[in-house]
């Protein structure tokens, strides 16, 4: 099971973030779902995503790949994805 919560903040130049604090796991059964809600951001316009990992239990291989896929798109734009509070645990794999 995977859980979203956004909040969107408007920057000085009218760019919109969204903050998106993500609670669950992303594996098999969540990286549908996981993308299409993080690509559907881009879709609407958003070109600066951060996500807050620090309830994020476990990432599987194909969805640190899913992570450079949606930075590579969000790149193509001119935006960005960054990464917060992710646990050590998780630090580990991506090392």
């Amino acid at each position: 099971m995977i859980e979203f919560q956004n909040n969107q903040i408007k920057l000085p130049d009218g760019s919109g973030v969204i903050v998106c604090r993500i609670k669950g796991s992303i594996d098999g059964s969540t990286l549908v779902q996981f993308e299409e809600k993080l690509l559907g951001f881009l879709e609407e316009g958003i070109k600066y995503l951060i996500l807050v990992f620090s309830q994020v239990k476990y990432i599987n291989s194909t969805g640190m790949g899913v992570l450079v896929k949606l930075a590579d798109r969000f790149q193509e734009v001119g935006g960005e994805v960054n990464l917060v509070d992710v646990p050590e645990k998780l630090i580990a794999l991506f090392n």
